[in-house]
């Protein structure tokens, strides 16, 4: 990879679920880049030699920090346990981006999100845009069950926090994921996102 850029590690946090909530801002002091929801960030593990994709979570408005959302997965080829173990407050850390692949429809009428486990973190930024732009949308969070829900916190201080609907497998059925009944009617002004 080439062109990449010097980010200190301004904030961690260790969320349920063995999340690592990672806030990263310019070495150099420099402006943020600008971004668009459901973009992600390269980033260079030194000590496995790896770079690592990772989707951020920050709302696209924000100017202060960018933010991933890093799970330690115990089947890592090592490099989320490499983030893990690398990414502590002042670690200063070679990222390339952002750049996006899984680009947001802002012009959809209507936006439905299903995020599952760490595949919650594009969902995040998606949602905070949507309800920037006004639109109509509903998120829908799933994850084995409350106890590993990351992001609890800021989903239920955030101004959409009445449109987002949790679902854990260890609820009762009315309460886990039910396509038939969350999954919208096929609609071309209906757009649907899923990550997880």
């Amino acid at each position: 990879m080439t062109d990449s850029q010097t980010y200190v590690v301004s904030k961690r946090e260790d969320d349920r679920g063995n999340i690592a909530r990672i806030r990263l801002v310019p070495a150099n002091g420099n402006a943020l880049p600008a971004f668009t929801a459901g973009a992600h960030l390269d980033i260079y593990l030194p000590d496995v030699d790896l770079w690592r994709q990772y989707s951020l979570c920050s709302d696209p408005a924000n100017t202060d920090f960018l933010e991933i959302g890093v799970l330690k997965d115990p089947k890592s080829r090592g490099g989320s346990e490499a983030v893990h173990r690398l990414a502590v407050e002042g670690a200063r850390l070679q990222i390339e981006g952002p750049r996006n692949h899984f680009q947001l429809d802002e012009p959809a009428e209507r936006t439905v999100l299903f995020g599952g486990g760490v595949g919650v973190t594009p969902m995040i930024a998606m949602a905070d845009r949507l309800h920037a732009l006004g639109k109509d949308f509903t998120f829908h969070y799933c994850t084995r069950s409350d106890d590993v829900t990351a992001f609890k916190d800021r989903l239920g201080q955030a101004p959409y926090a009445d449109q987002v609907v949790y679902h854990h497998d260890d609820l009762d059925a009315a309460q886990r994921l039910d396509l038939d009944r969350d999954l919208p009617s096929p609609d071309p002004h209906t757009h649907l996102y899923v990550c997880g």
